[in-house]
């Protein structure tokens, strides 16, 4: 039994190292400047992109990202990458700035901030499973990445109001009262 654990455990890890390496020239691509082709594993970012529907990714440096982008960021290439919206952009108390990101499908916003080093690329095309290519740089499509981030973090926010009442000073919630009250 305890061979068979053993075994398990060195199976386990060499199939990582495919996936690692893969990371690795992924990331070294993007930092070179070229685009990268990768499938959606995850449901984080439904119903835009679907487990298995191709993404074309372009490098883009961090002062070009805007609001409503789907970024790639990664704080380790080797364990893989991570494609989230971009809901806004922060600068902390020393002057450093990063992103706020979230899954379209996710309830909450990410608890690590994705600063400039993290960041690899921004979506440029999604290749759907039936074919279908959608061109996520039109007018039309980043229009609508903005109006999705914006709706997210207006979500965010009222989640944060309805969850902690008591951190929210009275005349604020008196406000938003009298705006729905209408």
């Amino acid at each position: 039994m305890e061979k068979d654990t053993e075994l398990d455990r060195k199976t386990a890890a060499s199939d990582w190292k495919p996936a690692a390496a893969a990371g690795e020239i992924f990331a070294a691509q993007l930092r070179k400047g070229h685009d990268v082709r990768m499938n959606a594993r995850g449901e984080c970012m439904r119903p835009l992109v679907k487990k298995g529907d191709a993404v074309i990714i372009k490098p883009v440096r961090f002062e070009e990202t805007k609001r409503g982008d789907i970024v790639i960021y990664s704080r380790d290439p080797g364990q893989g990458f991570t494609m989230h919206r971009l809901i806004k952009k922060v600068w902390d108390r020393n002057g450093k700035s990063y992103l706020v990101t979230k899954g379209d499908a996710n309830i909450h916003g990410d608890a690590l901030p994705v600063y400039p080093e993290h960041l690899y690329g921004r979506v440029a095309a999604i290749e759907k499973s039936d074919g279908e290519i959608i061109n996520l740089e039109s007018r039309f499509r980043r229009l609508h990445a903005y109006l999705v981030a914006w709706r997210s973090r207006c979500r965010m926010v009222s989640r944060a109001i309805r969850d902690t009442p008591h951190l929210v000073p009275v005349r604020i919630i008196d406000k938003i009262k009298m705006l729905f009250s209408r």
